[in-house]
């Protein structure tokens, strides 16, 4: 510390420049020397001082900081040892970092550079320069840096050279100081090509120099590991000429659009696949850093797009163009081919729906495209499936890129990328798929009863069948439905009737999700801007008395479902999956279920008789939201509900902390009843006093889901006053202990929030009891921690009282509080 020490820097520095030390020669004492002044700025950002300390420390730093720029600059001349050299480069380093300026070390940073030239010296050298522009305050200094500037265009021949020779290890250290500086300064870089003749040259030749990075000789992971280094740069300068000013911008695209249009070219050849020999050679970690290459490479083309625009449209219809015109004993390399098709599937989400200039020519030259490979064809369907919106707009581009999707289910090699496309595609053009449902259906059909295709890839077709069924009429719908589903139906119905086994659980489960996503998919009611997921959609496409597709099929499968749960009742997957079943249907149809409300919850009760599964309650809470105030399924539903209660209450027995997913979702399920249907509870035999200590035994359990859920249960029958004024006042003491219990250190901290509604409510509804309770609450010694004293507990109390009607105050009243009761706060001043 200065005040044990002053000018301790300046003592050292005299101290090692003597020639009296024994047993220490010129090159020791500088060795010495220099890695003392190394150390003491890292130790300054390393060691714990408190803000004045600190303060005091940096402000004799950098007093003393010019000093030591002096004695590195002394060392960085010629004749000085290599080693010592190198290590004044590092104390370079470390005083920078420590925040010397870039106008006080300008003269220094000049001689640096000289480093570069020297290859003992060059990783070392290039360190400390990407420390120098590196740093966050570097751009400060602009004056500087564009003196600083023309140093790194004097590293071009370098670059050339070492690129040239295969150097790569010099390629990598040129290749991070110069991405460094163009990503650090781009805003100055952009800046200056509005400027001097000199200036502009000089930025862009250091666009160039990074485009020459970018573009590689080589495939990346295989002969080079730079290229990649280079890609967010583009972004930022992209950032950097959109931000800009109008009238600026378009100057700036006049100036950048040729070098992001040769930087497409190069990104083009860069993204392809090396040689099949050489791609199959390689590791697995070298294939994923190629997959993770070009990814990067495809998020950058969406920024080039974002300049070139029509440009790039060009380029690419006049790459395709070439490409599907070569003469047939011109053979086309599939790599060029699928690197122009995977781009090009880029800039799907940027563009325009009204676009119909370049687009049409383009799937028409890729409609031309020779697919004579497996990964050329699959890049293909993948690039089709991302404009999928785009032909909702262009519906005469169907005919074209239909029949190339439905070729690749029969290929298992491509039929993921297949039946990924075709599902993009009728998803989004439901309304122009009527002239294609024939073939789409028959091929949908023939590729799931191949045998040949993945679990997974059999179960998205049967969604592209919903959606392609879901504009003609139930009667048109069902006579494919009948053809398609009959042998799955026959199949399941024969699985049930076997004993259990692993191949047939896995049978069923496919089968089971085939049904669940067809569900999801198929909708003759289907409303435009809607989730496939959960059915709910936002306009009515189309309305019809005739009962929906899905209504019938349902009605065929119930028994199949319910003969399954008798023989696996105890299987949590395929009593899930069933549920998965229900539940998008009951999302699909909606009111239109009601007639099979009583088969429904009689499945449910079936499927929840064994075995505790918060998919069951999920579904239960679905069929309670929509039909518990409904007169005619009164009955139905509120069997239903007093079955899981009293089934959910065994589960749960004397340890609920075993089944926490449970508990949260019966908790849940509670709630919304309570809170859009509190007189549900009327009409039921369920014991409100046991379901209300059921939610205090959840309030104190660690999971913070678990915790919300039973105080949002509680918190609503607090509120029903008077509805279930006797059940709180009988537990109320119970309800309290739990929550002074949780906030003295038995919960997590993290849990907390939503026991502050519980006091918020019991203020509100019953502030008499609260307040008796609270009092006995600060009489009781050690409760709910010895951490606390009597007063703490009486300002906690009287805050809590007082503040009945605010929030925010009550939250961070206990959020103080348990910070005393855990010992984290010491004063009692927390309050005040």
């Amino acid at each position: 510390m200065p005040n044990l020490w002053p000018n301790a820097v300046e003592n050292i520095m005299y101290t090692f420049q003597r020639e009296d030390i024994p047993n220490m020669g010129p090159k020791e004492r500088c060795i010495t020397l220099l890695e003392i002044l190394l150390v003491l700025p890292e130790e300054f950002g390393t060691m714990y001082f408190n803000k004045m300390q600190r303060g005091i420390l940096r402000n004799t730093l950098e007093k003393d900081s010019p000093q030591v720029l002096t004695l590195i600059q002394s060392v960085l001349i010629p004749d000085t040892p290599l080693d010592i050299v190198d290590l004044a480069l590092k104390c370079l380093s470390s005083w920078m970092q420590f925040g010397v300026s870039l106008l006080e070390a300008e003269p220094i940073i000049q001689e640096v550079f000289k480093g570069i030239h020297n290859e003992c010296l060059f990783d070392t050298t290039v360190d400390v320069l990407i420390t120098v522009f590196g740093h966050p305050e570097s751009s400060k200094y602009s004056n500087t840096l564009v003196k600083l500037l023309p140093k790194i265009v004097d590293l071009q021949p370098l670059l050339h050279q070492v690129i040239q020779s295969q150097d790569m290890d010099r390629c990598q250290g040129l290749c991070r100081l110069i991405v460094t500086v163009a990503e650090t300064h781009s805003e100055l870089l952009v800046i200056s090509v509005m400027s001097s003749e000199e200036r502009r040259s000089c930025a862009l030749t250091i666009v160039h120099m990074v485009l020459v990075l970018t573009d590689m000789p080589g495939a990346f992971s295989v002969d080079e590991t730079c290229s990649d280094l280079a890609l967010g740069f583009w972004y930022i300068l992209y950032e950097d000429i959109v931000s800009s000013n109008p009238a600026q911008y378009q100057t700036y695209l006049q100036i950048f659009q040729p070098v992001y249009l040769t930087l497409l070219r190069a990104l083009i050849r860069k993204v392809q696949y090396p040689d099949e020999e050489i791609y199959n050679s390689m590791s697995q970690e070298e294939k994923e850093q190629f997959r993770c290459y070009r990814q990067d490479i495809y998020d950058t083309v969406m920024y080039i797009f974002a300049i070139l625009r029509e440009l790039l449209l060009i380029e690419m219809s006049s790459k395709l163009t070439q490409l599907a015109g070569r003469l047939p004993n011109q053979q086309v390399k599939w790599q060029e081919a699928e690197a122009v098709v995977f781009l090009f599937g880029a800039i799907s989400e940027n563009l325009e729906y009204e676009e119909n200039t370049y687009l049409p020519h383009l799937f028409d030259s890729l409609s031309k495209l020779k697919l004579y490979n497996t990964t050329l064809i699959s890049t293909t369907l993948q690039s089709i499936g991302a404009y999928s919106e785009w032909f909702s707009e262009h519906p005469a581009i169907l005919v074209t890129i239909l029949p190339h999707i439905l070729q690749g289910l029969y290929n298992p090699e491509v039929a993921t990328a297949a039946s990924m496309a075709l599902r993009d595609v009728v998803r989004d053009n439901r309304d122009h798929l009527k002239p294609f449902v024939s073939e789409i259906i028959s091929t949908c059909q023939t590729a799931i009863n191949s045998g040949t295709l993945k679990c997974r890839e059999c179960v998205r077709l049967m969604s592209c069948v919903g959606f392609s069924l879901s504009p003609l009429a139930t009667a048109d719908s069902m006579q494919y439905l009948n053809i398609i589903l009959l042998p799955h139906l026959q199949q399941l119905h024969l699985l049930a009737t076997q004993q259990p086994s692993s191949t047939g659980k896995a049978g069923i489960l496919m089968r089971l999700e085939m049904f669940s996503w067809l569900f999801s998919s198929l909708d003759t009611r289907y409303r435009e801007g809607g989730d496939e997921q959960t059915g709910e959609d936002a306009v009515v496409s189309k309305e019809t008395s005739e009962p929906q597709p899905v209504f019938l099929i349902l009605t065929q499968t119930l028994p199949i479902m319910a003969a399954l749960t008798q023989v696996w009742k105890t299987d949590i997957g395929i009593i899930d999956s069933i549920c998965e079943v229900l539940k998008r249907a009951i999302g699909t149809l909606l009111d239109d279920i009601q007639p099979l409300i009583h088969d429904v919850s009689h499945l449910i009760v079936q499927l929840y008789s064994e075995i505790p599964s918060s998919a069951v309650l999920d579904i239960t809470k679905k069929l309670i939201v929509l039909f518990g105030k409904d007169a005619e399924h009164k009955t139905t539903i509120s069997s239903l509900f007093d079955s899981v209660c009293s089934k959910t209450q065994q589960y749960l027995g004397s340890d609920p902390q075993e089944r926490t997913d449970i508990l949260e979702q019966f908790m849940m399920i509670l709630a919304q009843v309570m809170k859009k249907n509190s007189s549900f509870f009327l009409d039921s035999s369920c014991d409100m006093t046991l379901l209300f200590q059921t939610g205090i035994i959840g309030l104190g359990l660690p999971e913070k889901l678990t915790v919300k859920s039973s105080c949002s249960f509680l918190t609503e029958v607090i509120n029903r006053n008077p509805f279930a004024k006797e059940v709180v006042i009988t537990n109320i003491e119970a309800l309290l202990d739990r929550v002074f219990r949780a906030i003295g250190g038995e919960s997590p901290r993290f849990v907390l929030d939503p026991v502050v509604d519980i006091l918020v409510a019991l203020n509100k509804h019953y502030f008499d009891y609260l307040a008796k309770w609270l009092i006995f609450f600060v009489q009781q010694d050690g409760f709910p921690t010895s951490r606390v004293t009597v007063k703490e507990k009486e300002l906690f109390s009287k805050t809590i009282l007082k503040e009945r009607a605010n929030k925010r105050k009550v939250k961070e009243t206990v959020s103080e509080f348990t910070l005393i009761c855990r010992g984290l706060i010491t004063s009692i001043t927390a309050f005040m």
